[in-house]
């Protein structure tokens, strides 16, 4: 395998060979209680951005060559409603959806930019006694809200069309059986609720949008969200035997499930399992202690493609060096230099893949990431003091994965150490020749470690390039740049 790549190195060099520019800002005061949203209209290639205190919200339309079409200031609902849920929209204005503390009351508000108002529509109170919030999106513009019924197999969709119309639809998904990470039989829920590990806690579920740049920092989750203008899917990975996979379709809620094996398991506990969905292709890796392999998958079952790789042997399906982000360099034991360290150093991390659309290639980043790290300042290192991040507004500052809803908003490495490698696959899922050493991706997802003052991110992607948005208290200013896709 060849030798392992530090990033902090590599990401100073990567700076002049692609684009991050100043794109727009403005001046607001944020802390503690504050929002920063973003919403793309995928069909018109349009996003929006709501930033926010505990008194004003900036809301800014944005065109797809991401120049500002319009923008507003409105009031911030009711105190009790902390954060946006998501959105709907039509013609005439875009409905923002805030909820509560408790996940059991939505505060809908009409922004009207032809208009230039702010109105409230409608307060939705729900009796979720026995049902618990995993997740809320949005496409088709309507607004989606997810539940599922407590010790069963049933999932409850509500949908607030942009006409005001209502209605909720139950999914039985029947007696099939789900399994936990223990091998063990048992309901949805269950699997749902489960506490795998300090990275994997009950009822994480994030929503991942593979037009985005993802992180390992959410898609190495065991338990994932995915949703297509027709369908949404749920993909659990608890038990490392296999993928089981629910679709559930938006137009008539019929659903199916398959349950994916992985292609290499051991029963010694060596096992470290998961995947990614993509375009409706499952992208599945696993390693044991003597070899990993990469497999695409339909999902009908049907194997696309496979690579596979000994602990004696150098990756074949790799397009790049090991490379490795690691918040205290200084006390780097050793470095990866071969598959059987980085199999090994796998089974000690949380492991997993995550997609770019590369060129119109598919890259994927295969590794590890650990949980927070804490900062150890040395007195030969210039660089600041991670534990900044703890110090900004509180948890909600430091980027702490806890938000439920659009975990898409805390996307983000900082204070984690990395160990990865790319693949890149064409359309045909064959490896594609040359070395990929680094991509403005990296640029994204690495930014919170070179800025630790840095809070309330968004990112934005549309067809021309991808867009951060984040705030500085030190300027009180919020700043979106801009990436070469």
């Amino acid at each position: 395998m060849k030798k392992t790549i530090f990033l902090f190195i590599i990401i100073t060099v990567s700076l002049h060979l692609h684009s991050q520019t100043y794109t727009t800002g403005f001046g607001i005061k944020l802390s503690k209680k504050s929002v920063a949203f973003s919403y793309v209209d995928k069909q018109k290639d349009e996003a929006y951005l709501l930033v926010g205190n505990n008194k004003i919200v900036k809301c800014t339309h944005y065109d797809s060559n991401f120049e500002i079409k319009d923008s507003m200031t409105v009031a911030r609902p009711e105190k009790e409603f902390e954060s946006i849920a998501g959105v709907n929209k039509n013609d005439e204005f875009m409905s923002v959806f805030w909820i509560n503390e408790d996940h059991n009351q939505l505060y809908q508000q009409h922004v009207d930019f032809k208009t230039r108002t702010a109105s409230f529509a409608k307060k939705h109170s729900f009796d979720f006694a026995t049902q618990k919030v995993i997740q809320t999106f949005s496409s088709n513009n309507c607004f989606y809200l997810l539940t599922i019924t407590t010790n069963s197999n049933v999932l409850n969709l509500y949908t607030f069309d942009s006409n005001g119309k209502e209605s909720v639809n139950k999914i039985d998904l029947g007696t099939n059986s789900f399994f936990n990470s223990d091998s063990e039989s048992t309901t949805l829920f269950e699997v749902l609720k489960e506490k795998i590990s300090g990275f994997d806690t009950a009822f994480e579920l994030p929503l991942i949008d593979n037009d985005a740049p993802n992180s390992l920092t959410i898609t190495a989750k065991k338990r994932k969200f995915f949703y297509t203008p027709n369908a949404l899917f749920l993909t659990i990975d608890s038990n490392v035997q296999f993928t089981q996979v629910i679709k559930i379709n938006l137009s008539d809620y019929q659903f199916s499930i398959q349950q994916i094996p992985q292609n290499t398991y051991s029963n010694d506990g060596s096992t470290n399992a998961n995947s990614l969905l993509v375009d409706q292709v499952l992208y599945q890796i696993v390693a044991t202690n003597q070899k990993m392999v990469l497999s695409v998958t339909s999902l009908d079952g049907t194997l696309k493609k496979e690579f596979a790789s000994d602990k004696n042997n150098a990756f074949d399906f790799s397009n790049s060096a090991i490379l490795e982000s690691t918040v205290n360099p200084s006390y780097k034991k050793k470095k990866i230099e071969n598959t059987g360290q980085f199999v090994s150093t796998m089974n000690a991390m949380n492991f997993g893949l995550s997609y770019y659309n590369y060129s119109g290639k598919n890259l994927l980043t295969i590794g590890g990431v650990t949980e927070h790290v804490k900062k150890i300042q040395t007195s030969n290192e210039g660089s600041p003091d991670m534990s900044i991040y703890f110090g900004q507004f509180g948890l909600i500052g430091s980027l702490v994965y806890v938000v439920l809803f659009h975990q898409t908003q805390t996307n983000y490495d900082f204070g984690r150490d990395f160990t990865y490698f790319y693949t890149c696959l064409d359309s045909n899922f064959n490896k594609v020749e040359g070395e990929i050493s680094y991509t403005s991706f990296d640029l994204i997802k690495n930014f919170f470690t070179f800025n630790p003052s840095a809070v309330y991110p968004t990112v934005i992607s549309l067809k021309k390039g991808n867009y951060l948005g984040y705030y500085k208290d030190e300027n009180k200013k919020y700043t979106v740049l801009s990436y070469d896709k």
